[in-house]
């Protein structure tokens, strides 16, 4: 019964993407408001989430694109504005480099798409046409880029180390998802099966990538940046299962893995940089012990929310008999196990204990 409820409120939430967007909105609000920020915030969240909204009610690819270029500008604002306390600005420039060579492929590749059709109206273009498959592929690989999959990983990182937590938790708790959502909305409306060997490619580089850079890391939130490309990496391969069910059943994983990160987040907030401050007496045992039902949460077992999300995906690969991918994702979650395992026990290890 559980089982059933979950798939119908997924499958709402997936066809509704306005609540998701109100959802984004007023969780990014309550964040912000927590930790007292600037106003000027509350504006570059609203107008981002807004822009990202635009995506999902246009038939316009130019609109569309629009709608990508605008949240990439206000995201590097977002960032520009928490200068004043965490000094990064190397990391936002040479992100702000890299938006601008990737908004520029984005926009060859929708002009290809418009030279070729005469217009850019999504439900009249030519999926099957050489010159439009390549320009849809440069728009896919910016939005790839967004969703920093391999491999456009490599700016996430210094950009999540440095930022305030607050931002972190807004990056990968909520633009993530709607992001998410945007692909999977790009992939239904263009229909391009063709592109699966490079979401099987790319997807199982980001995927394995991601969890094992993150055994060796201690930095919290580079953490958090790593295991969020191998979730993406982990999504765009099941991308690749041709089934109606796929959209829903990826969304709804990634909409229950986005809500982990927040407990671990909202913790230990910026006053514990890295696993190893763990071992410090300063850190008191409820810290510890909402971090370790944080971890736990994300490798999705029981009792947690995330474990259905999980099952699903697995009855999915059976039901489609996609023994491979159903292989290589077993292998990714015993790695995820492992690297939870050595996480806790960074949380629970103590002078004392070390001592003795």
């Amino acid at each position: 019964m559980s089982g059933y409820f979950y798939k119908e409120l997924i499958s709402y939430l997936y066809n509704n993407p306005l609540l998701i967007l109100n959802y984004a909105l007023l969780f990014a609000f309550i964040t912000l408001f927590i930790n007292k920020v600037k106003s000027i915030l509350y504006i570059i969240i609203l107008l981002a989430i807004l822009a990202l909204g635009l995506c999902f009610f246009t038939n316009n690819l130019i609109y569309f694109l629009l709608g990508i270029e605008l949240y990439s500008l206000l995201y590097l604002l977002l960032l520009y504005n928490t200068l004043q306390k965490y000094i990064f600005l190397i990391e936002v420039r040479k992100l702000s480099l890299l938006s601008m060579i990737i908004g520029s492929i984005m926009t060859f590749g929708t002009t290809l798409v418009f030279l070729q059709n005469n217009f850019t109206y999504i439900e009249n273009i030519d999926i099957y046409d050489p010159l439009t498959k390549l320009g849809l592929s440069l728009i896919l690989i910016g939005i790839l880029f967004k969703l920093c999959a391999f491999p456009f990983h490599i700016w996430v990182l210094d950009i999540y180390k440095k930022a305030p937590y607050y931002i972190v938790l807004i990056s990968d708790c909520l633009f993530k998802l709607i992001l998410l959502q945007i692909l999977l909305y790009f992939v239904r409306i263009f229909k391009i099966d063709n592109f699966n060997n490079i979401f099987i490619i790319f997807g199982s580089i980001s995927m394995f990538l991601g969890i094992i850079l993150s055994i060796k890391e201690t930095n919290i939130k580079r953490f958090l940046g790593l295991f969020n490309i191998s979730h993406i990496g982990l999504i765009l391969f099941l991308i690749s299962i041709n089934n109606i069910d796929k959209f829903v059943t990826t969304f709804g994983y990634l909409l229950m893995y986005s809500t982990c990160p927040l407990l671990l987040l909202l913790t230990i907030k910026d006053n514990t940089e890295t696993f190893r401050n763990f071992k410090q007496n300063n850190i008191n045992i409820s810290t510890r012990i909402l971090s370790i039902i944080s971890l736990l949460a994300m490798i999705c077992i029981p009792p947690f929310h995330t474990f259905l999300s999980k099952v699903d995906l697995i009855l999915l690969m059976i039901k489609e008999q996609e023994y491979t991918i159903l292989t290589l994702s077993t292998m990714y979650f015993l790695l995820e196990i492992v690297v939870t395992i050595i996480k806790i026990r960074f949380i629970i290890t103590t002078p004392f204990l070390t001592r003795n």
